[in-house]
């Protein structure tokens, strides 16, 4: 055993090598794969963005999607596009495809695997424990899942991985270099997704831990670090102050306090996500003895009293914050919101690995089975997400996408419905234009939108619209029917 673990130790990246290749190989069915599955919804927004950039506006500033809705344009800022951008400027590079944005995810996702190794090396000052936390991190579902798809939480989680690393390394080392690299990496990351802004609590609770302990001789010192990262987290400062304002009433910035579920219902919530979303998707079934032991060895050793453990600890109780802040957002549904809790959960795994190798040779076996069948549980768990049936849209539609794509002009703008999302239904049929709910859209906006828009196509799956007798007089003719679906072409209005 003790072979093992020196050979590890002493060629990491040999070993490392090893997970893209099994990765690859396990996911080799998607890389080809349209979108569809779970968060079908945040995935085709994302997609848009991207498609937007390479197809119509390339500049990072004005990230767009397809509804012209309200006869406004179709920039929509939210976070900053800089993962959307970049994957949109590979499109440049090689062509349009689905492939080269699954590509690009499946590399920042092992860009993240490798920020794993080196947080952990740094924590730990051990090689082979990288390599177990790499190699664990990686078949956590909830990241197995979305490292293959366009969702800029997994770009910002990879990112503040590194964060945390030279955040590390500069508690280490005490190098300034080491404190740049790691506010520029938590400036990414807070950039593609605000709530990863969090992850400066470890800062903030270093500084507070050494004044308390050393005084006010070293004020100077951490004014000159705090400087760094205020400096480094500018940039997402003056993105959110210009854009949160044309959010209107979003639930995810006044989460808690817009709580309109009763507390049975959090409760509910609660019990969820710690017997489904932290067991399976979070760790892995084949992880949890190895984050038990975690616990049990973190009290019984009382790691919390050191100063690295109190760090952690103030990361771990914002984390615990914001998830009671948004809970109402993420309910039982929206796993990605979750991922910032993948750090600290991996460094207890890490760590009760650590216990659970140093305890007995029978252990030690034990440990590296549970290591193997760490690949087999990720691909229980989230295999089937890639699914139309977990896509949650319109089977129809999803059904005969590219016979919808191929019947009317790209450049056509169309009237959709029905779509809550917004973006689903433009994304699978390739098409911007005007996207309508709830069986609601009033003959006078068709009138508007044929006559002073140009509008000469409707897809649509709402027999309460398309079958009324007032809609009649815009058919010019039905050019597709299937199942729900029908596409209609319109007359034109003078």
């Amino acid at each position: 055993m003790k072979n093992v673990q020196t050979a590890i130790s002493q060629r990491p990246f040999l070993f490392l090598l090893l997970i893209p290749c099994l990765s690859v190989v396990m996911h080799w069915r998607i890389f080809t794969t349209d979108l569809m599955g779970i968060h079908l919804w945040r995935q085709s927004e994302t997609q848009i963005n991207i498609q937007n950039f390479y197809r119509h506006d390339f500049n990072i500033m004005n990230p767009r999607n397809n509804s012209f809705n309200g006869g406004r344009d179709n920039i929509m800022r939210y976070e900053f596009p800089i993962m959307q951008w970049s994957i949109a400027l590979v499109h440049k590079l090689f062509g349009e495809s689905i492939a080269i944005t699954r590509i690009c995810m499946f590399l920042i996702g092992l860009w993240g695997v490798l920020g794993v190794y080196f947080m952990i090396k740094e924590l730990f000052k051990d090689a082979f424990l990288g390599v177990v936390g790499a190699w664990a991190f990686n078949f956590s579902p909830v990241f197995y899942y979305y490292t293959m798809n366009p969702l800029p939480d997994v770009f910002a989680l990879c990112s503040t991985l590194w964060a945390i690393g030279f955040f590390f390394r500069f508690y280490n080392s005490g190098q300034n270099k080491d404190a740049w690299l790691s506010a520029f990496f938590l400036s990414l990351a807070t950039l593609a997704k605000l709530p990863y802004v969090i992850f400066g609590i470890m800062l903030a609770a270093y500084i507070l831990i050494r004044l308390f302990k050393n005084g006010i001789k070293e004020v100077p010192k951490f004014f000159k670090i705090g400087l760094i990262y205020l400096v480094l987290l500018l940039p997402p400062f003056l993105w959110y102050k210009w854009v949160i304002p044309t959010w209107g009433t979003n639930g995810v910035l006044t989460g808690f306090f817009d709580n309109k579920i009763p507390l049975s219902k959090s409760i509910e919530i609660l019990q969820f996500h710690f017997q489904e979303t932290l067991p399976v998707l979070l760790l892995n079934q084949a992880a949890i003895p190895f984050f038990i032991f975690g616990l049990f060895f973190m009290f019984k050793n009382k790691v919390l009293k050191t100063e690295k453990g109190l760090i952690w600890a103030a990361i771990g109780l914002t984390i615990m914050t914001y998830f009671l802040f948004e809970l109402n957002m993420i309910d039982t549904v929206h796993d990605y919101y979750m991922m910032p809790f993948l750090p600290i959960l991996f460094v207890l795994i890490v760590y009760g690995f650590k216990k659970m190798w140093l305890l007995h040779r029978m252990s030690r076996w034990a440990a590296i089975g549970l290591l193997i069948l760490l690949p087999f549980f990720a691909f229980k768990a989230v295999n089937n997400f890639w699914s139309i049936e977990k896509s949650y849209f319109n089977e129809d539609l999803m059904q005969n996408k590219e016979t919808l794509r191929n019947l009317v002009p790209n450049d056509e703008k169309c009237i959709m419905l029905n779509d809550v999302s917004t973006y689903v239904f433009s994304y699978l049929i390739n098409k911007q234009g005007y996207i309508f709910q709830d069986d609601y859209l009033p003959m006078p906006w068709i009138e508007d939108m044929v006559k002073n828009n140009h509008v000469h196509y409707m897809y649509s799956d709402s027999r309460k619209v398309d079958g009324s007798p007032e809609f009649q007089p815009f058919v010019e003719s039905i050019i597709f029917e299937k199942g729900t679906m029908k596409v209609f072409k319109l007359k034109s209005l003078k």
